[in-house]
């Protein structure tokens, strides 16, 4: 990552998280940057808003341009400048982010919400099942949230198990986070190249899209690993 994309990633966040800080601290408690280590991942989230409504999971995108992407592709792309560049899908980041935490919280996937919130866009043309919103949106959508789902009481503990489980950004640990990341993608193309899903395992078989031929996984909709 370039120190242009990391500073503009930075500024990002910040705006996010000036943002979160608007809600009521006694039913919103936000978390930002936190790096969990585990003996097989390492993942970094951007902001954790801890919730009576659930726990809301967000990775922040800081991208000009219009931006059009479909829940199942592997890459969405950015349109600007009559230019296309194509990016990660950030649900799926979201999804081993979300796995890593109910791991360590022992909580169900009905917990959490996956939301990508982007900052600088002008359009979104976005098809997905989980929040894909412009930073404008973010607090109206997180607010449209009312089921309570845990107490207070239950929104402190999640929050100090979190916090435990959240590792300082020393050297040490930077360097732990890349050398894991770099193990994973290693795994994950090996994996594919023997037709295994490297998100759950499963098998990896051929279909038929809209878009021509993909191979996903056996697992679907359990798991909607896809890849060209």
């Amino acid at each position: 990552m370039s120190i242009y994309s990391s500073v503009k990633g930075t500024v990002g966040e910040i705006r996010i998280s000036g943002l979160l800080k608007q809600l009521d601290k006694e039913r919103y408690v936000l978390i930002n940057d936190v790096l969990i280590l585990t003996p097989k991942k390492s993942v970094q989230i951007d902001h954790v808003l801890v919730s009576i409504y659930g726990i809301f999971v967000i990775e922040a995108k800081n991208y000009k341009g219009i931006i059009i992407g479909d829940e199942q592709r592997e890459e969405w792309c950015q349109s600007i400048y009559g230019k296309k560049y194509f990016f990660k899908n950030p649900h799926r980041q979201n999804f081993g982010h979300i796995v890593t935490l109910q791991e360590l919280l022992k909580l169900p996937n009905d917990r959490f919400i996956s939301m990508v919130v982007f900052i600088g866009t002008q359009a979104t043309n976005i098809t997905a099942t989980q929040p894909t919103i412009r930073i404008e949106q973010l607090l109206s959508t997180i607010r449209k949230y009312q089921k309570e789902v845990f107490t207070i009481d239950q929104v402190h503990e999640i929050v100090n198990t979190i916090t435990a489980g959240k590792q300082k950004s020393n050297l040490v640990n930077k360097v732990k986070h890349v050398e894991l990341v770099k193990s994973e993608k290693i795994l994950k193309e090996f994996k594919v190249r023997e037709g295994i899903c490297p998100e759950c395992s499963g098998k990896l078989i051929e279909r038929q899209g809209p878009y021509g031929k993909f191979r996903g996984c056996s697992n679907y909709p359990k798991c909607k690993f896809t890849m060209k």
